[in-house]
């Protein structure tokens, strides 16, 4: 924070701003989702949220009750499913600031942010139909290398786009927060989603097939797949 306050330098206001009524101020919070653009890559970054919150939050059960072998190419890495999400996630955010700095100094280059939504969507769904059906921590510790890539590669141009689509220069940070609603909602939701899906599947198949966690990735899958052909409706980038 002091960093970014002694570095980042301001804009000052050219013109004084009217102060609003506390009905008018609550009611701008929902202006910048009357813009087409703005409110359809709100809803898709709402969508991709809930399909990696539910990846990622349900990892640790998913090895727990799933896997149970934690041994990685031929060595036994942990006993423990806790640390063994530690032995997953690290190369999964390797790869994703991998992804991140190679799709933004593409996307910046070529103009084609549309494309780099695609392909790291195309990534993260091909991750969650492997994840379905691994049952072996070596092929998930390779799984989830794919998955950080495609996760990275959203992410940075999830925010680039948002910024490119800010409908109202005088009203950026307020419509920041407004569109950080999109990452904190799925965080609220997602957790609850999964959890149902999980019960019901559970209860339904053999316990030893435990389809509840295959069917907790089909479902984000879903929300990749809608999440991703929804961008097409972005009219104002390409």
């Amino acid at each position: 924070g002091y960093l970014t306050i002694k570095i980042c330098k301001e804009r000052p206001l050219v013109h004084n701003r009217i102060p609003l009524t506390p009905w008018a101020r609550a009611f701008s919070l929902f202006r910048p989702l009357g813009n087409h653009d703005f409110r359809v890559m709100f809803l898709a970054r709402f969508l991709m949220q809930m399909g990696i919150l539910t990846v990622q939050e349900y990892m640790v059960y998913f090895l727990k009750d799933a896997v149970r072998d934690f041994t990685l190419f031929g060595s036994r890495v942990t006993d423990d499913a806790g640390q063994a999400v530690l032995v997953i996630f690290l190369p999964m955010l390797i790869a994703s600031l991998i992804s991140a700095c190679i799709a933004g100094v593409y996307s910046d280059r070529s103009g084609q942010r549309k494309l780099v939504v695609y392909v790291s969507g195309v990534i993260m769904m091909l991750s969650c139909v492997l994840f379905a059906f691994t049952r072996y921590f070596t092929l998930a510790f390779c799984v989830a290398i794919i998955f950080g890539s495609g996760y990275g590669a959203f992410s940075v141009i999830e925010w680039a786009m948002a910024t490119d689509l800010l409908p109202n220069p005088d009203d950026f940070a307020k419509d920041m927060g407004v569109w950080s609603l999109a990452l904190v909602l799925p965080q609220v939701i997602s957790g609850k989603v999964a959890s149902a899906v999980l019960e019901t599947f559970n209860d339904l198949g053999p316990k030893d097939l435990y389809l509840g966690f295959s069917m907790i990735f089909v479902l984000a899958l879903i929300f990749f797949i809608i999440g991703t052909v929804y961008i097409k409706k972005i009219q104002s980038i390409s």
